[in-house]
Order: C-alpha cells, then structure tokens, then sequence
C-alpha cells in the first residue's frame, strides 16, 4: 500500500501487516523493525474515500476523537481496496458489534429454518409489529431476544426484512458495485450463463460475514420454494420480496433479477465446492 506522511504529507510505499488490534507498516519486506503502528483502538472506522493529491482506491482511518490524525492509504484497485477496507473495519472495536448483530440474525434464520417448510403463507404473510419492534431493540442493544418473540415465524421475517430495510445489514454492495451488476447483467441478457458468472463475481464483492449471512437467508428461502405446496411460495414471490432488501440502489426490476438467480441457482452460487 501507499501511505501519505503525517508531517510532509509526501506519499511512500510501505508493507502492511493487520494483526488483531493493529495495523503495522514497515519500510520493506526484509525489515524487522516497523516504521509504524496504527492502533485499532484508537480508530473509530475505515471507509473508502475519494482520489486524493493523484492516489487512487484510497482509504481513511478516522480516529477517535476525531481531533486527531486521519490516516490515509492508497491501494492498486477497486478490489484491493474493498478488502482492506472491509478487513480493517471490522477489527475496529465499535463496529465489531456488527458481526454480534449478525449471528443473532443466524439464530433467528435457524429457528426459521425449523418451521418456514411447515407454515402457510410465511413470506407473504407480515409480522407483528410490536414484536418486530421489540426484536430491532434487543438487537441494537445486544440483550438476548426472549424465547416468545424467536417462536413467531411471521414475526421473524418480519425482523429479518426490517434489517435490510433500517440497513442493519449492508448496504451489501457499494452503489458503484450496484450500477455495475445492472450494466453487466443487461450486457450479458442472452446469455443465463454469462449472468450466473456475473452474479457469481458480484458475490465475491461481499464482505465474508454478510456472505455468510446471504448464503445462509438464500438456504432458508430455497427450503421454503422446495416446499411450496404448503408454504404457497415461489422464486418469483422471494425476488420481488427480498431483491429490493438486498440491493437496494438498483431498480425493482434488477434487483429481482439478480435475486432469482440467486435462488435459482443457489447450489452453484453458494453451496457447491
């Protein structure tokens, strides 16, 4: 990576490795000794930023308390930049709530996964809402949520969907990424295949602990198609449902696109080897 100097503020190359707690550079690769040390703690988030004085794919650290120095970091491109972005922020002690939030909503995709096959109408179906209400508060807070609300399917869609919608979850991909899944899915409308690739790609684009999350909400809807005959549900229904929630930046019509293929296809894309 490129670093900008905090005094001369002239940029230089530097090796970076990200530990637990903190992110250390060094002149090159065969020196032991670091030129730095950027505290974790001492961070409050790592975000992507705009091309500054001629670096492209930057990043900056933003500290905490903000009166102090912003770090700023250029990467080769787009790629590398999502990743260590992604990489750096989640060790940042206030946003690792993020992935707690996250494996509560696994525990509520389990207990959907128990009884969506089993109930009519549970997708279409809308939960209550003081109860989703209630769910969205032991979730920001980090208590644990009361059996009683865990045992309402309705109730549980109707979290999960609040999620996307109050972004608790995601965005999952940058709006950049967005415009370029629709470009490329358009490009490529003749072709299933070509679009099974594209989405494919846009899936690597993810951060792995949303991945996860994806995969396993697309492993509960699937079970819930499979069972239609009770559940009264269809790809067609899920991807209007939830395209919307995932991709929220792209049109109606797009976003239900990329997730038909995403239900459609759902061996290739998430559970094949």
């Amino acid at each position: 990576l490129t670093k900008e100097g905090g005094k001369m503020r002239t940029w230089r190359t530097r090796w970076f490795v990200l530990t637990d707690r903190e992110l250390i550079y060094f002149k090159s690769p065969s020196v032991r000794e670091p030129s730095g040390v950027i505290a974790l703690d001492q961070c409050s988030s790592c975000e992507a930023c705009e091309d500054r004085a001629g670096h492209s794919y930057c990043l900056q650290l933003n500290p905490m308390p903000p009166a102090e120095r912003v770090f700023f970091l250029s990467t080769a491109n787009k790629v590398q930049q999502q990743a260590w972005q992604r990489s750096i922020d989640q060790l940042i002690d206030n946003r690792r709530n993020y992935a707690d939030k996250l494996q509560m909503l696994h525990s509520c995709l389990v207990q959907l996964e128990d009884t969506c096959t089993a109930k009519e109408g549970i997708f279409r179906v809308p939960g209550n809402g003081a109860q989703v209400e209630k769910l969205l508060q032991a979730l920001n807070s980090g208590d644990e949520i009361p059996d009683e609300l865990m045992n309402n399917p309705n109730t549980l869609v109707g979290f999960v969907k609040a999620c996307f919608k109050q972004t608790v979850i995601g965005p999952l991909l940058s709006l950049d990424d967005e415009q370029l899944l629709h470009s490329a899915l358009v490009e490529h409308k003749a072709s299933e295949e070509a679009q099974l690739q594209v989405v494919s790609n846009a899936m690597e684009l993810i951060h792995p602990i949303e991945a996860a999350f994806v995969r396993h909400l697309v492993q509960v809807l699937s079970h819930a198609v499979i069972h239609s005959s009770v559940t009264q549900t269809s790809i067609e229904d899920l991807a209007r449902s939830f395209g919307v929630l995932l991709f929220p930046s792209m049109d109606p019509s797009s976003a239900k696109g990329v997730m038909t293929i995403m239900l459609s296809h759902a061996e290739e894309l998430f559970f094949s080897a």
